[in-house]
C-alpha cells in the first residue's frame, strides 16, 4: 500500500511538472507572437489550454460502503472556439488515490463563453471515466480489496471565471473552474458485501490552474474584450 501511494505521488509530480513546463513554453511562444496578428490579445482566443490541480468530492454508497473525499488529481482541457463565444470543449482528468479509490477518464461536449473582463463560461460534458471503489481495509488489517477498476458513464455541468496575468498581453490567465458530475457505474452481481453492485455517484469539482489562450476567435459575440 506504501508503495501505490509513493507511485501516485510520483506520477502527480511528474505530470505537475510537465504541465508547468508547457506552460513555461507556452508562455514564452505566445511572447515571441505577440505582434503577429494571428495572435491579437485583445479580442477573443481560438483556442483555451486549461491546466488545474482537481478538487473531486464524491457523495455515494456502494453496499452501504461510502466513498472517500478524493482531493488529489490533475486536470486538463482544450476549447476550440467557432466564434467569439461558442466552442468546442475535451477534457481529460485523473484522480491520484490518498488511499485506493480512484477516477480517470475524459468528455467532450460545447462550451459558451461571455466575452467581458473576466471571460465567465459554463459548458456541458458527457463522457467516460475508468472507476475504482470504495475500497476498504480487510478485517485483517492486511491489506485492501473491493471492486476492480470498471468504467462508468459521466455527465457534468460547470462554469469558470479568469483572472488575466499581468505582463503576459492577455495571453496567460488564473482560471477557477467548478462543476457538478453524474456517475453512473455497474460492477456486476452482487457478490459479499464489498464486491458488485450499481452506484449512482453525485460529485463536485472544484479546479484552481492556468489558461494558455491562442489566436482569435473572429464573429459573433463582442467586438472586443476587456484583456
Amino acid at each position: 500500500m506504501q508503495t501505490s501511494t509513493r507511485l501516485g505521488m510520483t506520477l502527480r509530480n511528474s505530470l505537475t511538472a510537465v504541465v508547468l513546463i508547457a506552460i513555461l513554453h507556452g508562455t514564452a511562444t505566445l511572447k515571441a507572437q505577440s505582434s503577429s496578428p494571428l495572435v491579437t490579445a485583445n479580442e477573443p482566443s481560438r483556442i483555451d489550454v486549461f491546466a488545474a490541480d482537481s478538487r473531486w468530492m464524491p457523495y455515494a454508497t456502494v453496499n452501504g460502503i461510502r466513498f472517500s473525499q478524493l482531493s488529489e488529481g490533475l486536470m486538463g482541457s482544450v476549447a476550440y472556439y467557432l466564434d467569439k463565444n461558442l466552442g468546442l470543449e475535451l477534457q481529460g482528468n485523473t484522480q491520484i488515490p490518498s488511499v485506493s479509490e480512484t477516477s480517470t477518464g475524459g468528455a467532450v461536449g460545447p462550451v459558451y463563453r461571455f466575452n467581458t473582463r473576466f471571460k465567465p463560461t459554463i459548458h456541458a460534458n458527457a463522457g467516460a471515466q475508468r472507476f475504482v471503489g470504495p475500497i476498504v481495509p480487510t478485517f485483517a488489517g492486511t491489506g485492501y480489496y473491493g471492486n476492480a477498476p470498471t468504467w462508468a458513464s459521466t455527465v457534468s455541468i460547470g462554469a469558470s471565471g479568469e483572472w488575466p496575468v499581468p505582463m503576459t498581453k492577455g495571453h496567460l490567465a488564473i482560471r477557477l473552474q467548478a462543476s457538478y458530475e453524474y456517475l453512473h457505474c455497474s460492477y456486476g452481481p452482487v457478490s459479499g458485501p464489498l464486491n458488485g453492485g450499481q452506484v449512482n455517484v453525485n460529485s463536485y469539482n472544484i479546479d484552481p490552474g492556468l489558461v494558455l489562450r491562442f489566436g482569435h476567435a473572429g464573429g459573433g459575440g463582442f467586438k472586443r474584450s476587456t484583456y
